[in-house]
């Protein structure tokens, strides 16, 4: 079919004006990963990685998924008999980036300085892709699209929270599997709205996807999901039902994978018992709790009018509806949560904390959704007048998504003209600047420590001695993760290393106790503790 130019020319400001959200928060992604993006040394890429503890396990996982060809709970026993270390977490998050990696740079996974260095500029590409989907799924709203004017300043709000705000939290500490999960969350609930049919293949097997995706990944964030499936299922205009014999064959095969997909992740979680999840520690950023109140307030209020108004709505908007309750699902599950961890611990630990950022994201995706519905609801009932200086509305909309990017905070790290960043994103950047400027000690003892076991068999032990650098058994994870020997018996043994953070007069009963339970356990140190070690092994034979 031909189209007029005067078509054309009325369809491109809407996708001028909308469309250029994702490009924009991948320019503003590429900003705020840039550091990880442009590293190529192995040096610049520990200085980095070693600022967050998790990146340890997350580097492993990749690392042996792209040595074995698999996953850990199938890549066999490691060299000492017992399962390789992290076999028993999901690792759908690392599978993908280990295909991107693989598509776009070709290296030997057995080269480990170039592995560090690739898993580095990946979760920064990473990272870059999960804001962009989401800022694509926002996009994809139709009343935001039919309202550009209002939709753009929406989408930038959104970008501004997942890139500079609660999604640095995750993205820029080493959770970058987290990030993904809660985009697939928000991709899930997007793309029930847009649903016409139960059966309609495409949309459900792009559902089926991402619900995998969270089964593979955080499982726990599934509850965000279930009032959208609900919704998917029970906002059932005339003809929602209707099939072909296709779409029963595909809805049956798309079950069956996500089947496949959560009885896996079950098989591989049920290994964990409940208590270690609900009440496990470990360091995590800290989250602004009075914003994530003030910003369900916000989305209180918009709920508040869109039910007041749900009669005789259009059922995208009673889709909407059911959508926003998945975050109040959502924030009862975080407060049971919390108050049972207060209750036994007296204080929130780390999966409560990690809950409440995904709860954070997904409030931004809610109050994208809540404008949506009121947009819809208006312009259902509008004159479609046209728009009184569409100028100055133009004009107001560029103002005010200018100003959204600095909502969570002042991004640009420019501390040596008296202002500094206050911006999660902001704060981590100038860090990582510092990090990279001053280099890292404690990587340099790692790699030379790491090339001086080459050769080496059986458990071996790096025994670092530098507590202020780094934590002794954070460097035996990175130590076994870059020879690609890190099994549940290292982990074991490493768990003599806690002595180790009160200096070398700990070096002796922590080789003592390695030696004692396994005494074939080989030990490394640092060049400086080497006739320590000697002394010590020459008086125990």
């Amino acid at each position: 079919m031909a189209s007029t130019p005067g078509g054309i020319r009325r369809m491109l400001p809407e996708f001028r004006a909308l469309d250029m959200a994702p490009l924009l928060a991948a320019v503003g992604g590429v900003f705020v990963n840039l550091q990880a993006l442009t590293v190529r040394r192995v040096e610049d890429a520990m200085a980095l990685l070693l600022m967050s503890w998790d990146n340890a396990s997350h580097f492993n996982i990749f690392h042996m998924q792209r040595i074995h060809g698999t996953v850990l709970p199938l890549a066999g026993q490691s060299s000492d008999a017992s399962r390789w270390a992290l076999s028993d977490y999901p690792q759908g998050f690392h599978s993908v980036m280990v295909l991107l990696s693989e598509m776009a740079r070709s290296t030997p996974p057995d080269v480990w300085k170039a592995e560090v260095v690739t898993f580095s500029n990946f979760s920064a590409i990473m990272n870059i892709l999960i804001v962009v989907l989401v800022i694509s799924a926002v996009c994809s709203l139709p009343s935001l699209r039919r309202s550009p004017v209002v939709g753009f300043p929406i989408a930038v709000f959104v970008a501004s929270g997942w890139l500079f705000g609660f999604g640095a939290l995750a993205s820029m500490h080493g959770f970058s599997n987290f990030l993904f999960t809660a985009a697939m969350v928000a991709a899930a609930i997007v793309l029930g709205q847009s649903m016409t049919r139960v059966l309609d293949p495409i949309p459900l097997f792009a559902v089926g996807a991402c619900v995998s995706a969270v089964m593979q990944n955080w499982v726990l964030l599934g509850v965000f999901l279930i009032p959208s499936v609900l919704a998917v299922l029970l906002v059932t205009p005339k003809g929602r039902w209707k099939m072909s014999p296709r779409d029963i064959l595909i809805a049956l095969l798309m079950l069956v994978l996500v089947t496949f997909s959560a009885v896996t992740a079950a098989g591989q979680l049920l290994t964990v018992k409940a208590d270690s999840i609900l009440y496990a520690t470990g360091g995590v950023p800290p989250l602004d709790f009075g914003l994530l109140l003030a910003l369900l307030g916000i989305l209180g209020c918009a709920g508040i009018v869109l039910i007041g108004r749900n009669g005789g709505l259009h059922d995208d908007v009673r889709r909407i509806n059911w959508s926003l309750s998945a975050i109040w699902v959502g924030v009862i599950v975080a407060v049971g949560m919390g108050i049972a961890q207060v209750v036994k611990n007296g204080t929130l630990s780390y999966y409560m904390i990690k809950f409440s950022i995904a709860l954070s994201l997904l409030v931004l995706l809610g109050i994208a959704l809540a404008t949506a519905g009121l947009l819809g609801r208006r312009q259902e009932t509008s004159d479609r007048a046209p728009t009184k200086n569409p100028k100055k509305m133009i004009a107001a909309s560029v103002v005010a998504s200018l100003g959204l990017t600095q909502f969570f905070g002042f991004i640009f790290p420019l501390q040596e003209m008296g202002m500094p960043a206050s911006a999660e994103s902001g704060i981590t950047t100038a860090r990582q600047e510092t990090s990279l400027k001053e280099g890292s000690m404690a990587g340099g003892r790692l790699l030379q420590a790491v090339r001086d076991s080459e050769g080496l068999v059986g458990p071996v032990m790096y025994l670092t001695t530098n507590p202020g650098e780094v934590d002794p058994i954070l460097a035996q994870q990175w130590f076994d993760s870059l020879r690609a020997s890190y099994s549940e018996h290292s982990w074991n043994l490493s768990l003599n290393m806690f002595p180790l953070s009160h200096g070398i007069d700990s070096l002796r009963p922590v080789v003592l106790a390695i030696r004692e339970e396994d005494p074939k356990a080989q030990i490394v140190v640092d060049p400086e503790n080497q006739e320590a070690l000697d002394l010590v092994l020459a008086e125990i034979g």
